[in-house]
């Protein structure tokens, strides 16, 4: 089910390759990289607190805090930072038999699984946007007890006028059709445009095309990535292409042009050696 929703779970209950090899979304590997603006994000939002599991710490910033006083479980985080969790899509929490959340309890066998029903989309369509100074601005905005799906985002630019219509009520229909670590194809229709949000991480590299026409990709609750959409049915791809990539190829194909160029002039010189 990559893709479509993500899940949270402490003390050691989905380790990062297990996550892996089921394809589940794990809140706590939202980018291979963990780009500083998500770690910051972790620690300011996710993890308020030191944590009696080692490993709570440990596969979400890299650093196990467990020697201060008073620690508590990630689960008492999720509850009181529900709404940034929420806004990362995670729907599902994995918790051992002998925890206890005021969650709807879904499965209860060797662990448990509770449903966040407040989980927002992986993808959504919104045109409320406010601005926001900084990015630190941005991403307290998510923990706004008026902050829903489809009510208002924060964005660091301005949004042309077309876009932003006040909260008019519109058909939208969009949803993710291939999901790939490197690329993420959507298809859709809107009857009214705006800000189409995917609640991956914004990181400098990934492209977005809108019917094969790239847009630029705006970063949204100083968090994650956003494009403009017009009204209308389209195809929408974003795929990560960094420059760095990008110049690799250019030198790989430099030099392989110029050993082929190296070689057919060597085999030139030897024919001409040899009819002599």
């Amino acid at each position: 089910q990559g893709g479509l929703f993500r899940i949270a779970g402490g003390e050691g209950l989905l380790m990062p390759n297990f996550a892996g090899v089921y394809r589940l979304s794990d809140v706590r590997f939202i980018a291979a990289l963990l780009p500083e603006q998500y770690y910051a994000f972790t620690n300011e939002y996710l993890l308020q607190k030191p944590h009696e599991a080692p490993t709570d710490r440990l596969w979400f910033t890299g650093v196990p805090d467990v020697y201060k006083e008073n620690p508590s479980s990630i689960y008492d985080d999720f509850m009181s930072a529900r709404s940034y969790y929420s806004f990362l899509g995670v729907r599902y929490i994995l918790a051992g038999p002998e925890m206890s959340l005021p969650l709807p309890l879904i499965y209860d066998r060797d662990i448990r699984i509770y449903e966040n029903r407040e989980a927002w989309p992986r993808i959504f369509m919104t045109n409320r946007v406010v601005y926001a100074h900084t990015p630190r601005q941005a991403q307290a905005f998510i923990g706004n007890k008026k902050f829903y799906p489809g009510q208002a985002v924060a964005a660091e630019e301005s949004i042309p006028g077309r876009y932003l219509s006040g909260g008019t009520a519109g058909t939208d229909d969009f949803s993710i059709v291939d999901y790939k670590p490197n690329r993420v194809d959507i298809e859709g229709t809107t009857d009214r445009g705006g800000l189409l949000v995917l609640t991956d991480v914004f990181f400098p590299g990934w492209r977005a095309l809108v019917d094969g026409r790239p847009v630029p990709i705006l970063r949204i609750n100083g968090l994650v990535r956003g494009i403009l959409v017009d009204a209308g049915t389209h195809r929408i791809i974003f795929k990560y292409t960094p420059c760095s990539f990008l110049l690799g190829m250019g030198i790989s194909l430099s030099a392989a042009l110029a050993c082929c160029a190296l070689w057919f002039t060597n085999r030139k010189d030897g024919q001409l050696t040899e009819s002599r």
